[in-house]
């Protein structure tokens, strides 16, 4: 007979994402706990990948302040959202932490935005951004980057030594009306 203690662990992904940050997070920041609409980005934003691609919408705009050059290099449209592919750049050797990004368009979506993979160090930083739903064929996005840094929805542990770099640096592009 099994301990009394022992009780059935949620070994589904989101399961596994809540036990990392919380153990991570109660480890590190004892005052941090994802939220219930974190993880609710989080579960939309796993459907994006695997869904079927749409299109690529190729950007290449790159906006320089405060000396870190920004780009957005690509937009992947897939059926249940889009990717969005992002580089940083500085002279200086600075540790940038994640992108904090917003989403908007003309037409009023509510998009979710989720951090996906990214990383950096030597003054450089490449990032995806997840977001869902799928922006509309025709739409004119709006992509706003106001700051490099921690976040409340993610916060570093205390060794790591990386400064909050504020913009905004921003980017319009203009969805393909041809989108099936």
């Amino acid at each position: 007979m099994a301990a009394k203690w022992l009780r059935p662990v949620d070994t589904s992904l989101i399961g596994r994402v809540r036990r990392l940050l919380w153990l991570g997070g109660h480890s590190r920041r004892p005052d941090w706990r994802p939220s219930d609409e974190w993880f609710a980005r989080m579960e939309a934003s796993r459907a994006v990948a695997p869904s079927p691609l749409r299109a690529v919408v190729a950007v290449g705009q790159s906006a320089d302040i405060a000396g870190l050059v920004v780009e957005l290099i690509a937009i992947e449209v897939r059926e249940r959202g889009a990717i969005l592919y992002l580089r940083a750049r500085s002279g200086a050797d600075r540790l940038l932490a994640g992108a904090e990004v917003s989403v908007s368009d003309q037409l009023g979506t509510a998009y979710g935005v989720v951090t996906g993979v990214s990383g950096g160090g030597n003054g450089s930083w490449a990032g995806e951004v997840v977001i869902v739903p799928r922006p509309p064929a025709g739409s004119r996005l709006r992509v706003v980057i106001p700051y490099f840094g921690p976040t409340p929805d993610r916060p570093l542990p205390p060794h790591i030594d990386a400064q909050r770099v504020d913009g905004p640096w921003a980017f319009e592009v203009q969805v393909p009306s041809d989108i099936p």
